[in-house]
């Protein structure tokens, strides 16, 4: 669920640095428990997936719809953010930065895209787009050996004052990604990844007040530490197996032109 954020992290990073979005985290254990103490990644992950709602409620999800609201204070900005998600991979989300215009990037067919105001339209290759087909899934835990080569439970740390299990996610053609998991309730409370690609460039995402929909508990506030910048995202709504209709996924001309010349 909580990778549902990352479309709106991409679109503030084409205005300020770049598309990068995300925080490293070494492969070596940062807890004080050794590795014959810590439990199986596996094991890891099927809490979390049970903590949020279990592997049935996410397997009959077809689509989502969240609206939120954010604020930047370092810009003394406020906008909105509209996503919807349809099962396949799809997804399309609509950021509104006021005088910056409106940012919108989607998902179809393998394809990752973006229409900018500022910076034009892209569609984006290799780490960008795998952070973005990602992103287009309901819950990346649940199929997570066809994002990532691997995943190790490598220590423990505390996450605002709660214990958590580090585990890492190594994909085959991205920086590795770090996910906090909550030792008692399972729910994820803290991501983080370094982007090679950007220099020194990081991100931290913290995730806070669940909240169930339709049974599956979802985060409704998400900060996000990211290169420059300090966000604050508040979601007023979520919604699962809503009625969206099928073109709003399709790709618009201008992103077929592109798809057309890069092919």
């Amino acid at each position: 669920m909580c990778e549902n954020q990352r479309s709106f992290i991409r679109s503030k990073h084409f205005i300020m640095v770049s598309s990068a979005v995300a925080v490293a985290l070494a492969l070596a254990c940062a807890g004080a428990a050794s590795a014959a103490d810590l439990p199986d990644a596996q094991d890891v992950i099927d809490k979390h997936i049970k903590a949020t709602g279990g592997e049935d409620a996410f397997r009959k999800l077809e689509t989502q719809v969240s609206k939120a609201t954010f604020k930047l204070s370092e810009m003394g900005m406020e906008g909105t953010m509209t996503t919807y998600k349809a099962k396949g991979g799809k997804s399309l989300t609509q950021v509104e930065f006021g005088a910056f215009g409106t940012i919108t990037s989607g998902t179809n067919g393998g394809v990752s895209w973006q229409m900018n105001p500022m910076e034009g339209n892209t569609v984006r290759e290799g780490q960008e787009m795998a952070r973005e087909l990602r992103s287009a899934e309901f819950n990346v835990f649940l199929n997570w050996k066809a994002h990532f080569e691997k995943a190790q439970c490598v220590g423990e740390e505390s996450v605002d004052g709660a214990q958590c299990y580090k585990v890492v996610m190594t994909p085959s053609n991205d920086d590795p990604v770090s996910y906090f998991f909550d030792k008692k309730s399972g729910l994820l409370l803290k991501q983080q990844q370094k982007l090679t690609e950007v220099p020194g460039g990081t991100e931290t995402i913290t995730f806070s007040n669940y909240k169930k929909v339709n049974g599956i508990s979802v985060p409704h506030k998400v900060a996000i530490d990211a290169v420059e910048a300090t966000f604050e995202i508040t979601f007023d709504s979520i919604e699962f197996n809503v009625d969206i209709p099928p073109d709003r996924f399709d790709l618009p001309e201008e992103v077929k032109v592109l798809v057309k010349k890069a092919g």
